[in-house]
């Protein structure tokens, strides 16, 4: 409504119920629809197809970030599997994966508009790596299963909370005019890298059993 000025009487009247002072003949500017315009270039904004150096950025951690979700997501329970977990425990280490995301992806949204996006989203893309590198130095097997548990539970967490909040960044980095453009096919390029993952984890799993054979 703020983009169109035709539509400006109608945003005059949504927002005087909340309380805001809105005389009849305000005018409405959005500063980040011009930010927004600034990141994409004004070359995207005419064409509709949203392209640049910082667009090919977030595609590409859109890629890389679905592929870490998905990786755990799938092979989890063939990971601890291998590591002679049986059966049912292996379930709950997905569980406990999974249980993590919920808890920070509530935990994200909460902190955001309070820390802003920039330092939350770095710091859960830290965490993410520190989690992946904890996971990979610890014994995983049946007698450490509660502490080999919470790392699931913290790294899942992490993983799929920077995942799911850079749906919100992807929708803010857009400027209205392509935002539905922009946002789909950035998703589009994060679920090439979710098709990627059981590709990988497959290969990584057989070289892991491979490396575990030759020690033996």
């Amino acid at each position: 409504m703020a983009r169109i000025q035709a539509r400006w009487g109608e945003l005059r009247a949504l927002l005087r119920p909340s309380r805001h002072d809105v005389p009849d003949d305000a005018s409405f500017v959005d500063p980040h629809e011009a930010a927004a315009k600034a990141r994409v270039g004004p070359r995207a904004v005419r064409a509709g197809i949203p392209v640049g150096p910082r667009i090919g950025a977030l595609r590409g951690a859109f890629l890389f970030c679905f592929f870490g979700a998905y990786m755990g997501t799938n092979w989890v329970p063939s990971m601890l599997d291998k590591a002679k977990f049986d059966v049912g425990t292996a379930s709950y280490g997905l569980l406990a994966w999974n249980l993590g995301v919920l808890a920070f992806a509530l935990l994200a949204a909460f902190i955001i508009p309070r820390a802003g996006s920039r330092a939350t989203m770095l710091t859960l893309a830290g965490g993410s790596i520190a989690g992946c590198v904890v996971l990979a130095m610890m014994d995983i097997t049946p007698a450490a299963t509660v502490p080999v548990f919470i790392m699931l539970g913290i790294t899942g967490g992490l993983v799929n909370a920077t995942q799911t909040t850079m749906y919100a960044l992807a929708a803010n980095v857009y400027p209205t005019a392509i935002r539905g453009t922009g946002v789909g096919t950035t998703v589009a390029v994060g679920r090439i890298g979710g098709v990627l993952s059981p590709l990988v984890g497959a290969i990584a799993l057989t070289a892991a059993r491979t490396h575990s054979a030759d020690c033996t």
